[in-house]
């Protein structure tokens, strides 16, 4: 009897399939357990007692990785926050094995993905789902026997330790580990899950910058001409292509909504595009509709900036009580925060600002990879705002050589940073490169400048048509194995930009004293005395308006703009002119400056 080739393209797959599911049978039906290598995890569980609709027959399972175990059973809930009803929706339902790790399946669309390439040296956990009312994912853990977890005291690393071998546990942005409820927790950031991750650690090897032999830094201008391209379909999606003018923005997934960084990055660069007029009056009834949800961070380019720094206060007494605990815990990530020198010095407590330092002084460059970076920003802050003598973190310049560049990839699609375990947050990434560039420019070393070029340059060249980026990509050897959430151009654009017209903090702690600062979007804005009287410069563009808060200044007699003496005028930020109000009890000067010329000046007398 012959078989047409049709009839054995059926038999053929239905065969092998035939043998694995006989095979699963026996083994199940043997043993009553099943063990299963996934790259370098062990995965050990018990099979249903029936055959049924489940994608896996399974009623438990255990993932274990270098003294650590992950236990599920479809008899416990997954523990979700969640504003669906119906909690128990989210139960094992299966897994499924690749070589490097393995997926647990819960009924409700929440997926967990452990991986761990065989060499056994790093585990990451990362967590999605397709509900998106799944905010964050509660996973129980414990230790095997003979393994204990710790946490150093200067730094706050959690380590897990057993004769002889060392794991560092890191938890990237929306993730978290309790070493002593034993539960990691994994919140929504970014349109994607915080993950965490285990590192093996060894002693520090020399730093081999073979793999970085042709990234001798471009010039500037070079360097800038190649982040056109993005920044042109960024500006379009802006513009265009995303906007709407009655809702906003759209976002991937469908979503449209207005939002505040997407508007201040649209203005910042129309100005400096020389396309502000334009661009501002298409917004004119966006910005009103949603006014009363703009705050302090659009108010050099919108207005309403007595109104809205109210906010910025209260935002800022949040933040330092969040650094006070960190500082208290030991807790090293606070350095991760960016522009944190500016931020203590400015805004907060003399006491902070001090054991902030002092925090810092008493850390060594070998710590995490976020931390590191964090620290290299603080670094790259302290050379602006502090003196030699007075700033820590000169001595850990270290966290280049020892962490941040053997962290770095390189990949068919270019160069990133793993930030954790086999991921890179993106984000970190291209902020590790913009640090890296302006470390190679004040140490006079053109290798690292190279480096953060090609970090950035590597990041942006895998952006959509509208300049989103994947939140975290996952690297397999030399590949880019998988893309999760999503960066949107507006976040990534503060970044890279360099832009003086997007709304930023500038310091005068140094040329006057530590609390005393401008939130402007001035081309520059200066102190050129500090004396009686005080002389702040500011370059804006001939005939164009902005707004500009300076903090930390003392009750005067008098002011001046234009050379002539101004009254104060609570209803100045309704007319097309300059004008200001002081708020004695904060010590707050808000000016509205219309330019004259290029450079005006704003003349306090005592």
């Amino acid at each position: 009897m012959k078989v047409t080739a049709a009839k054995r393209f059926i038999l053929v797959p239905v065969i092998y399939l035939a043998v694995i599911f006989g095979l699963i049978f026996l083994q199940f039906s043997k043993s009553g357990g099943f063990t299963e290598k996934a790259g370098a995890l062990v995965v050990t569980g018990s099979p249903a007692a029936a055959q049924d609709d489940r994608k896996v027959p399974i009623t438990a399972i255990r993932v274990v990785f270098g003294g650590i175990e992950f236990p599920f059973s479809r008899d416990d809930e997954l523990m979700v926050d969640s504003g669906a009803k119906n909690q128990s929706q989210y139960i094992l339902q299966g897994f499924s094995v690749n070589p490097d790790g393995v997926s647990l399946i819960f009924t409700g669309g929440v997926r967990l993905r452990f991986s761990a390439p065989s060499g056994g040296d790093s585990l990451a956990v990362r967590a999605d789902s397709t509900d998106a009312t799944v905010s964050r994912i509660a996973l129980p853990f414990s230790l095997s026997r003979g393994w204990g977890i710790s946490k150093d005291d200067k730094s706050g690393m959690l380590t897990l330790k057993s004769s002889g071998t060392k794991f560092e546990l890191r938890a990237a942005e929306g993730a978290s580990i309790d070493p002593t409820k034993r539960v990691v927790r994994l919140a929504r950031s970014n349109d994607a899950f915080g993950s965490v991750s285990m590192q093996r650690t060894t002693e520090t090897a020399a730093l081999n910058l073979s793999q970085f032999i042709d990234q001798n830094a471009a010039d500037p201008a070079v360097f800038a001409k190649g982040l056109a391209a993005y920044l042109d379909a960024s500006y379009t999606g802006w513009k265009s292509a995303r906007f709407s003018s009655d809702a906003g923005w759209s976002f991937p997934g469908g979503k449209t909504s207005f939002n505040e960084k997407t508007l201040a990055a649209l203005l910042a660069e129309a100005r400096r595009r020389g396309e502000y007029g334009e661009v501002r009056a298409s917004l004119g009834d966006l910005i009103s509709n949603n006014r009363e949800r703009l705050t302090y961070f659009s108010n050099p380019l919108i207005g309403n900036i007595v109104r809205s720094t109210q906010v910025m206060f209260t935002q800022d007494r949040d933040d330092i009580q969040k650094l006070q605990a960190q500082i208290k815990n030991k807790d090293a990530s606070l350095f991760e925060r960016e522009n944190l020198v500016h931020f203590v010095l400015d805004r907060a407590p003399y006491a902070l600002a001090q054991d902030t330092l002092s925090f810092a002084g008493g850390l060594d460059a070998q710590q995490p990879v976020r931390t590191a970076v964090g620290l290299l920003g603080c670094l790259i802050e302290g050379k602006q705002l502090l003196a030699d003598a007075d700033d820590p973190f000169l001595k850990l310049d270290g966290v280049v050589e020892k962490v941040i560049v053997p962290a770095i990839k390189k990949t068919q699609s270019g160069f990133f940073l793993q930030t954790d375990g086999t991921d890179s947050d993106l984000s970190v990434s291209i902020r590790a490169g913009m640090l890296l560039i302006a470390f190679g420019q004040q140490t006079g070393k053109p290798i690292f400048t190279g480096i953060g070029q090609s970090l950035v340059n590597s990041a942006v060249s895998i952006a959509s048509d509208n300049g989103f980026l994947p939140a975290r990509i996952t690297i397999q050897g030399n590949l880019v194995s998988d893309r999760t959430g999503s960066l949107a151009p507006e976040l990534v654009y503060p970044l890279i930009s360099g832009n003086p017209y997007y709304p930023h903090e500038v310091s005068f702690a140094h040329d006057a004293a530590p609390g005393v600062w401008a939130w402007t979007s001035s081309l520059d804005f200066k102190l050129e005395s500090g004396a009686n009287p005080m002389v702040f410069a500011s370059r804006f563009p001939n005939g164009e308006t902005y707004f500009v808060e300076l903090h930390g200044i003392k009750p005067f007699k008098n002011i001046q703009l234009y050379e002539k003496d101004f009254r104060s005028d609570p209803d100045f930020e309704r007319y097309d002119s300059s004008g200001w109000v002081y708020k004695e009890e904060t010590q707050t000067l808000y000016l509205k400056l219309r330019h004259k010329a290029d450079i005006e000046r704003v003349r306090l007398f005592f």
